[in-house]
């Protein structure tokens, strides 16, 4: 656009000359109107050329009659702010207003003592900055001890979002001086750390376009007395060093030293003075281009109505998409790509503080923690931590290096996306998990340990450090990530799986393992959780009530109950000590960013022995059993080896069946498990009138036992008739003869006060409800309250007293 508004001022000068020399040599009227033609076709041509170039300018950078939100992904290198007007007396335009462009950021700051003119000058260039820059990249920071805040009236609908704008307006010494502060922190982190290699804000956004610096805007009406000493300081420096790094700042104010000796002050005036006039800078004109004639003209304002929707555009867009700060993919290094080493811990880029510098977390070092905890309610972006989290521990660290272990007690949805393809790293992914799963787990996590523990002995090493560097041999650090951990500690075992957990928080860390446990509240629990927390110092609280806040940081900590939603977190890395929190923002772990992941570590490397559980999914009847004769198999343990429930016929002979819903299913678990062998399927007494006629090693299936009144075997044998006696003959000798009795039982009160009950030794209960008291009615020393297994699915064998849950075969 500059370079043909260029050509049409050489245009207009060279006509204006030659115009001059003819009239000067006497005026020739023809050459007059040749001269007049040649001008006008070039200057139309031109001017057509012209208006293409400015309506491309405003289809990006729109009239502010007509602003519209655009989600940009960069910074625009220029800016439109304000209008230029042609006054050539050579030329007639119907539009004769050109937008001018600054070049952005600008070179500096902005000062004005008008604060008529710097309302609208401020409102004009924050709607423009609003439109045009990375949404998620803008932050402001105003003050007005002016008109205590009515100066931004206009934007009032911006002001609640706070990802642009996440405080009142500043009026009082105090704030000002924490908003100054905190700004003045920022700017000097990031010229020591983003920009110590980089000349600029600019130059390091252009070279790092996935983890652009934010820019922020201060807007200052009101130079006064709320302006202490300390503030004045601080916003010298910002004056000064701001636009280095990002910080734009708009002062408007009547500075004036009424005392001497306030040095500070002094040097603030001289520093604004260096600043940009508004005035100035409103009625700017393009350079260079004298035979224009440009004048300044200055923009509408949108109407009130435009203004409050476009306003709202901006609102919707973070209540849709309000997570979305920066992807978890800005804190990925490609060149790091599997390239770390856990023997000295683990350490990943996990979140920004407020200063946009990276936040590491870190576990398993010497001078780290080695277990973590995090919190958060629900819709505090918890599930986000975890994945982002997962993603770049296992972006950074290979699959030989660190092992993981993924548990979900929560509805079984935050660790699917790991299941297909399933997460290198991960031996075990556990969706819908249940308690018993989840002690089993515990256990087998203490026999990893016990193990290791060996191990280290027989190298003649202390821990997992000393064994990695004296054996060179890669043994993985282990990371056990459970989602919703409180659920295993508000069950009747509570107890004991507090001990199995307390184990491994105490002795994990010798032998590199790690806890990371997640969940929305520590209330609720059956046990003292003081006595885990005292050995985890990492944590990690997302917003949360001050109760929780209390609970999860510390008891004197409520930072988290300060908090205003996602992505915001507080970490702490030192026990909740409430000084050594850190404000973060946590980047948005996408499906699509997460999904991309998983398939390049797949494609690169694929463990052999990554296992899948998922508590909700059936097991079905496979087409042969394998078992020896004195086997039969019902189904899968409720383990983490997830092992068959195999009945040991060398154990005890006879299985009562307590089941009414599954009975079919279980009816062809037994016809299969009973194939090829000498079976008898009985429904009446009348099988039982001679003994001598069932062979030995046989087994007999009692399909309906208590439909038929005469299988009821009483205390006292009077009671009995002959059908009931041959059967109690017959359940006495059986053992001797080697014959396995199986009866299936759907009401299971029919036990009580069964003389059968003495003769059966395994029992498979599916959802038997309060009859479980009618199967379990002589373990008085269980360790479990027998309502724990009213509505679960458990064998128990009466004789060693083994009671274990299972999943049952389904056909």
């Amino acid at each position: 656009m500059l370079n043909i508004l260029a050509k049409i001022n050489v245009l207009i000068r060279s006509y204006e000359f030659n115009k001059e020399l003819i009239n000067s040599e006497g005026a020739d009227t023809k050459r007059l109107k040749n001269i007049k033609k040649r001008f006008d076709e070039q200057a139309k041509q031109l001017f057509d050329d012209l208006s293409k170039a400015i309506k491309k300018e405003r289809g990006k950078q729109e009239h502010f009659s007509n602003i519209t939100l655009r989600k940009n992904g960069i910074f625009e290198k220029y800016i439109l702010l304000g209008q230029n007007t042609i006054n050539c007396k050579e030329i007639e335009l119907s539009d004769n207003k050109i937008p001018v462009r600054h070049n952005f950021l600008f070179p500096k700051g902005f000062f004005s003592s008008d604060f008529e003119i710097s309302e609208y000058f401020t409102t004009l260039l924050l709607l423009r900055l609003l439109s045009i820059t990375p949404l998620n990249k803008l932050q402001l920071i105003l003050i007005d001890t002016n008109s205590l805040g009515k100066r931004f009236r206009r934007l009032r609908l911006i002001l609640n979002n706070d990802f642009v704008y996440n405080q009142r307006i500043l009026t009082y010494s105090k704030e000002i001086t924490q908003a100054l502060r905190e700004l003045a922190d920022y700017m000097e982190s990031v010229l020591q750390n983003q920009l110590a290699n980089y000349e600029s804000w600019e130059e390091f956004n252009e070279y790092n376009p996935k983890t652009l610096l934010p820019l922020k805007v201060l807007v200052i009406f009101g130079f006064d007395d709320e302006f202490n000493n300390e503030s004045t300081l601080y916003l010298n420096r910002i004056v000064k060093f701001g636009i280095e790094c990002g910080i734009l700042p708009i002062v408007i104010g009547r500075c004036e030293i009424e005392d001497e000796r306030d040095k500070n002050k002094g040097e603030l005036i001289n520093q604004l003075k260096e600043l940009s006039d508004i005035k100035m800078f409103l009625d700017s004109t393009y350079d260079g281009l004298e035979s224009l004639h440009l004048a300044p003209h200055r923009e509408k304002l949108p109407s009130e109505r435009d203004l409050n929707k476009f306003l709202e555009s901006i609102n919707s867009f973070y209540r849709e998409d309000s997570q979305i700060k920066y992807d978890i993919s800005d804190l990925l290094n490609e060149n790091e790509f599997w390239n770390k080493k856990s023997i000295n811990g683990v350490k990943i880029p996990i979140a920004k503080d407020m200063n946009e510098k990276v936040i590491y977390f870190e576990i398993g070092a010497i001078d780290s923690e080695h277990h973590t905890l995090i919190g958060g309610r629900s819709g505090s972006g918890k599930s986000n931590l975890l994945h982002a989290m997962i993603i770049s521990l296992c972006f950074y660290y290979p699959p030989d290096e660190l092992e993981l272990f993924l548990l979900d007690y929560k509805e079984g949805v935050e660790f699917n996306i790991y299941t297909n393809p399933v997460l290198n790293h991960a031996s075990l992914v556990a969706t819908h998990s249940d308690i018993q799963y989840g002690v089993s787990f515990l256990e087998y996590i203490i026999e990893v340990k016990n193990k290791r523990a060996d191990l280290f002995k027989k190298a003649g090493v202390k821990d997992f450090k000393e064994y990695r560097e004296k054996t060179r041999e890669n043994l993985a650090r282990m990371l056990i990530i459970i989602d919703e951990f409180q659920v295993l500690l508000s069950d009747k075992k509570a107890m004991y799986i507090q001990k199995l957990f307390v184990e491994i928080l105490r002795k994990g860390r010798s032998y590199g393992i790690h806890l990371i446990l997640s969940t929305q509240s520590l209330r609720g629990m059956q046990v003292d959780i003081n006595e885990m927390k005292g050995q985890i110092g990492n944590r990690m609280a997302l917003v949360m009530g001050l109760e929780d806040s209390h609970n999860i940081l510390n008891s004197n900590n409520d930072a988290a109950a300060n908090l205003k939603g996602k992505p915001y977190g507080v970490f702490n890395f030192c026990a909740g000590v409430k000084e050594e929190n850190i404000l973060v923002r946590i980047p948005f772990a996408s499906e699509s960013a997460l999904k991309q992941e998983l398939e390049k570590m797949v494609a690169k490397n694929q463990k052999n022995n990554n296992k899948v559980y998922d508590g909700d999914k059936e097991i079905y009847m496979p087409q042969t059993f394998n078992n020896q004769p004195h086997i039969l198999t019902f189904g899968v343990i409720n383990n983490y080896a997830e092992d068959n429930l195999e009945i040991n016929l060398n154990r005890g002979r006879h299985i009562a069946i307590c089941t009414r819903e599954k009975k079919c299913d279980m009816l062809r678990v037994v016809a299969q498990n009973l194939k090829d062998r000498n079976v008898y399927f009985v429904k009446n007494l009348e099988f039982f009138k001679d003994l001598d006629n069932i062979q030995n090693n046989s087994f007999v299936v009692i399909e309906k036992y208590d439909d038929i009144k005469d299988f009821i075997l009483s205390a006292y044998e009077c009671n009995m008739n002959e059908n009931t006696r041959n059967f109690k003959a017959f359940m006495e000798q059986s053992e001797s003869k080697n014959i396995s009795i199986i009866l299936f039982i759907e009401k299971v009160q029919v036990l009580n006060g069964n003389k059968i009950y003495d003769f059966i030794d395994h029992f498979i209960a599916l959802n038997a409800g309060a009859g479980v008291k009618h199967i379990l009615k002589d373990e008085g020393a269980l360790s479990i309250a027998l309502d724990a297994w009213y509505h679960k699915e458990f064998y128990y064998n009466k004789c060693y007293g083994d009671i274990v849950e299972f999943k049952p075969f389904r056909c």
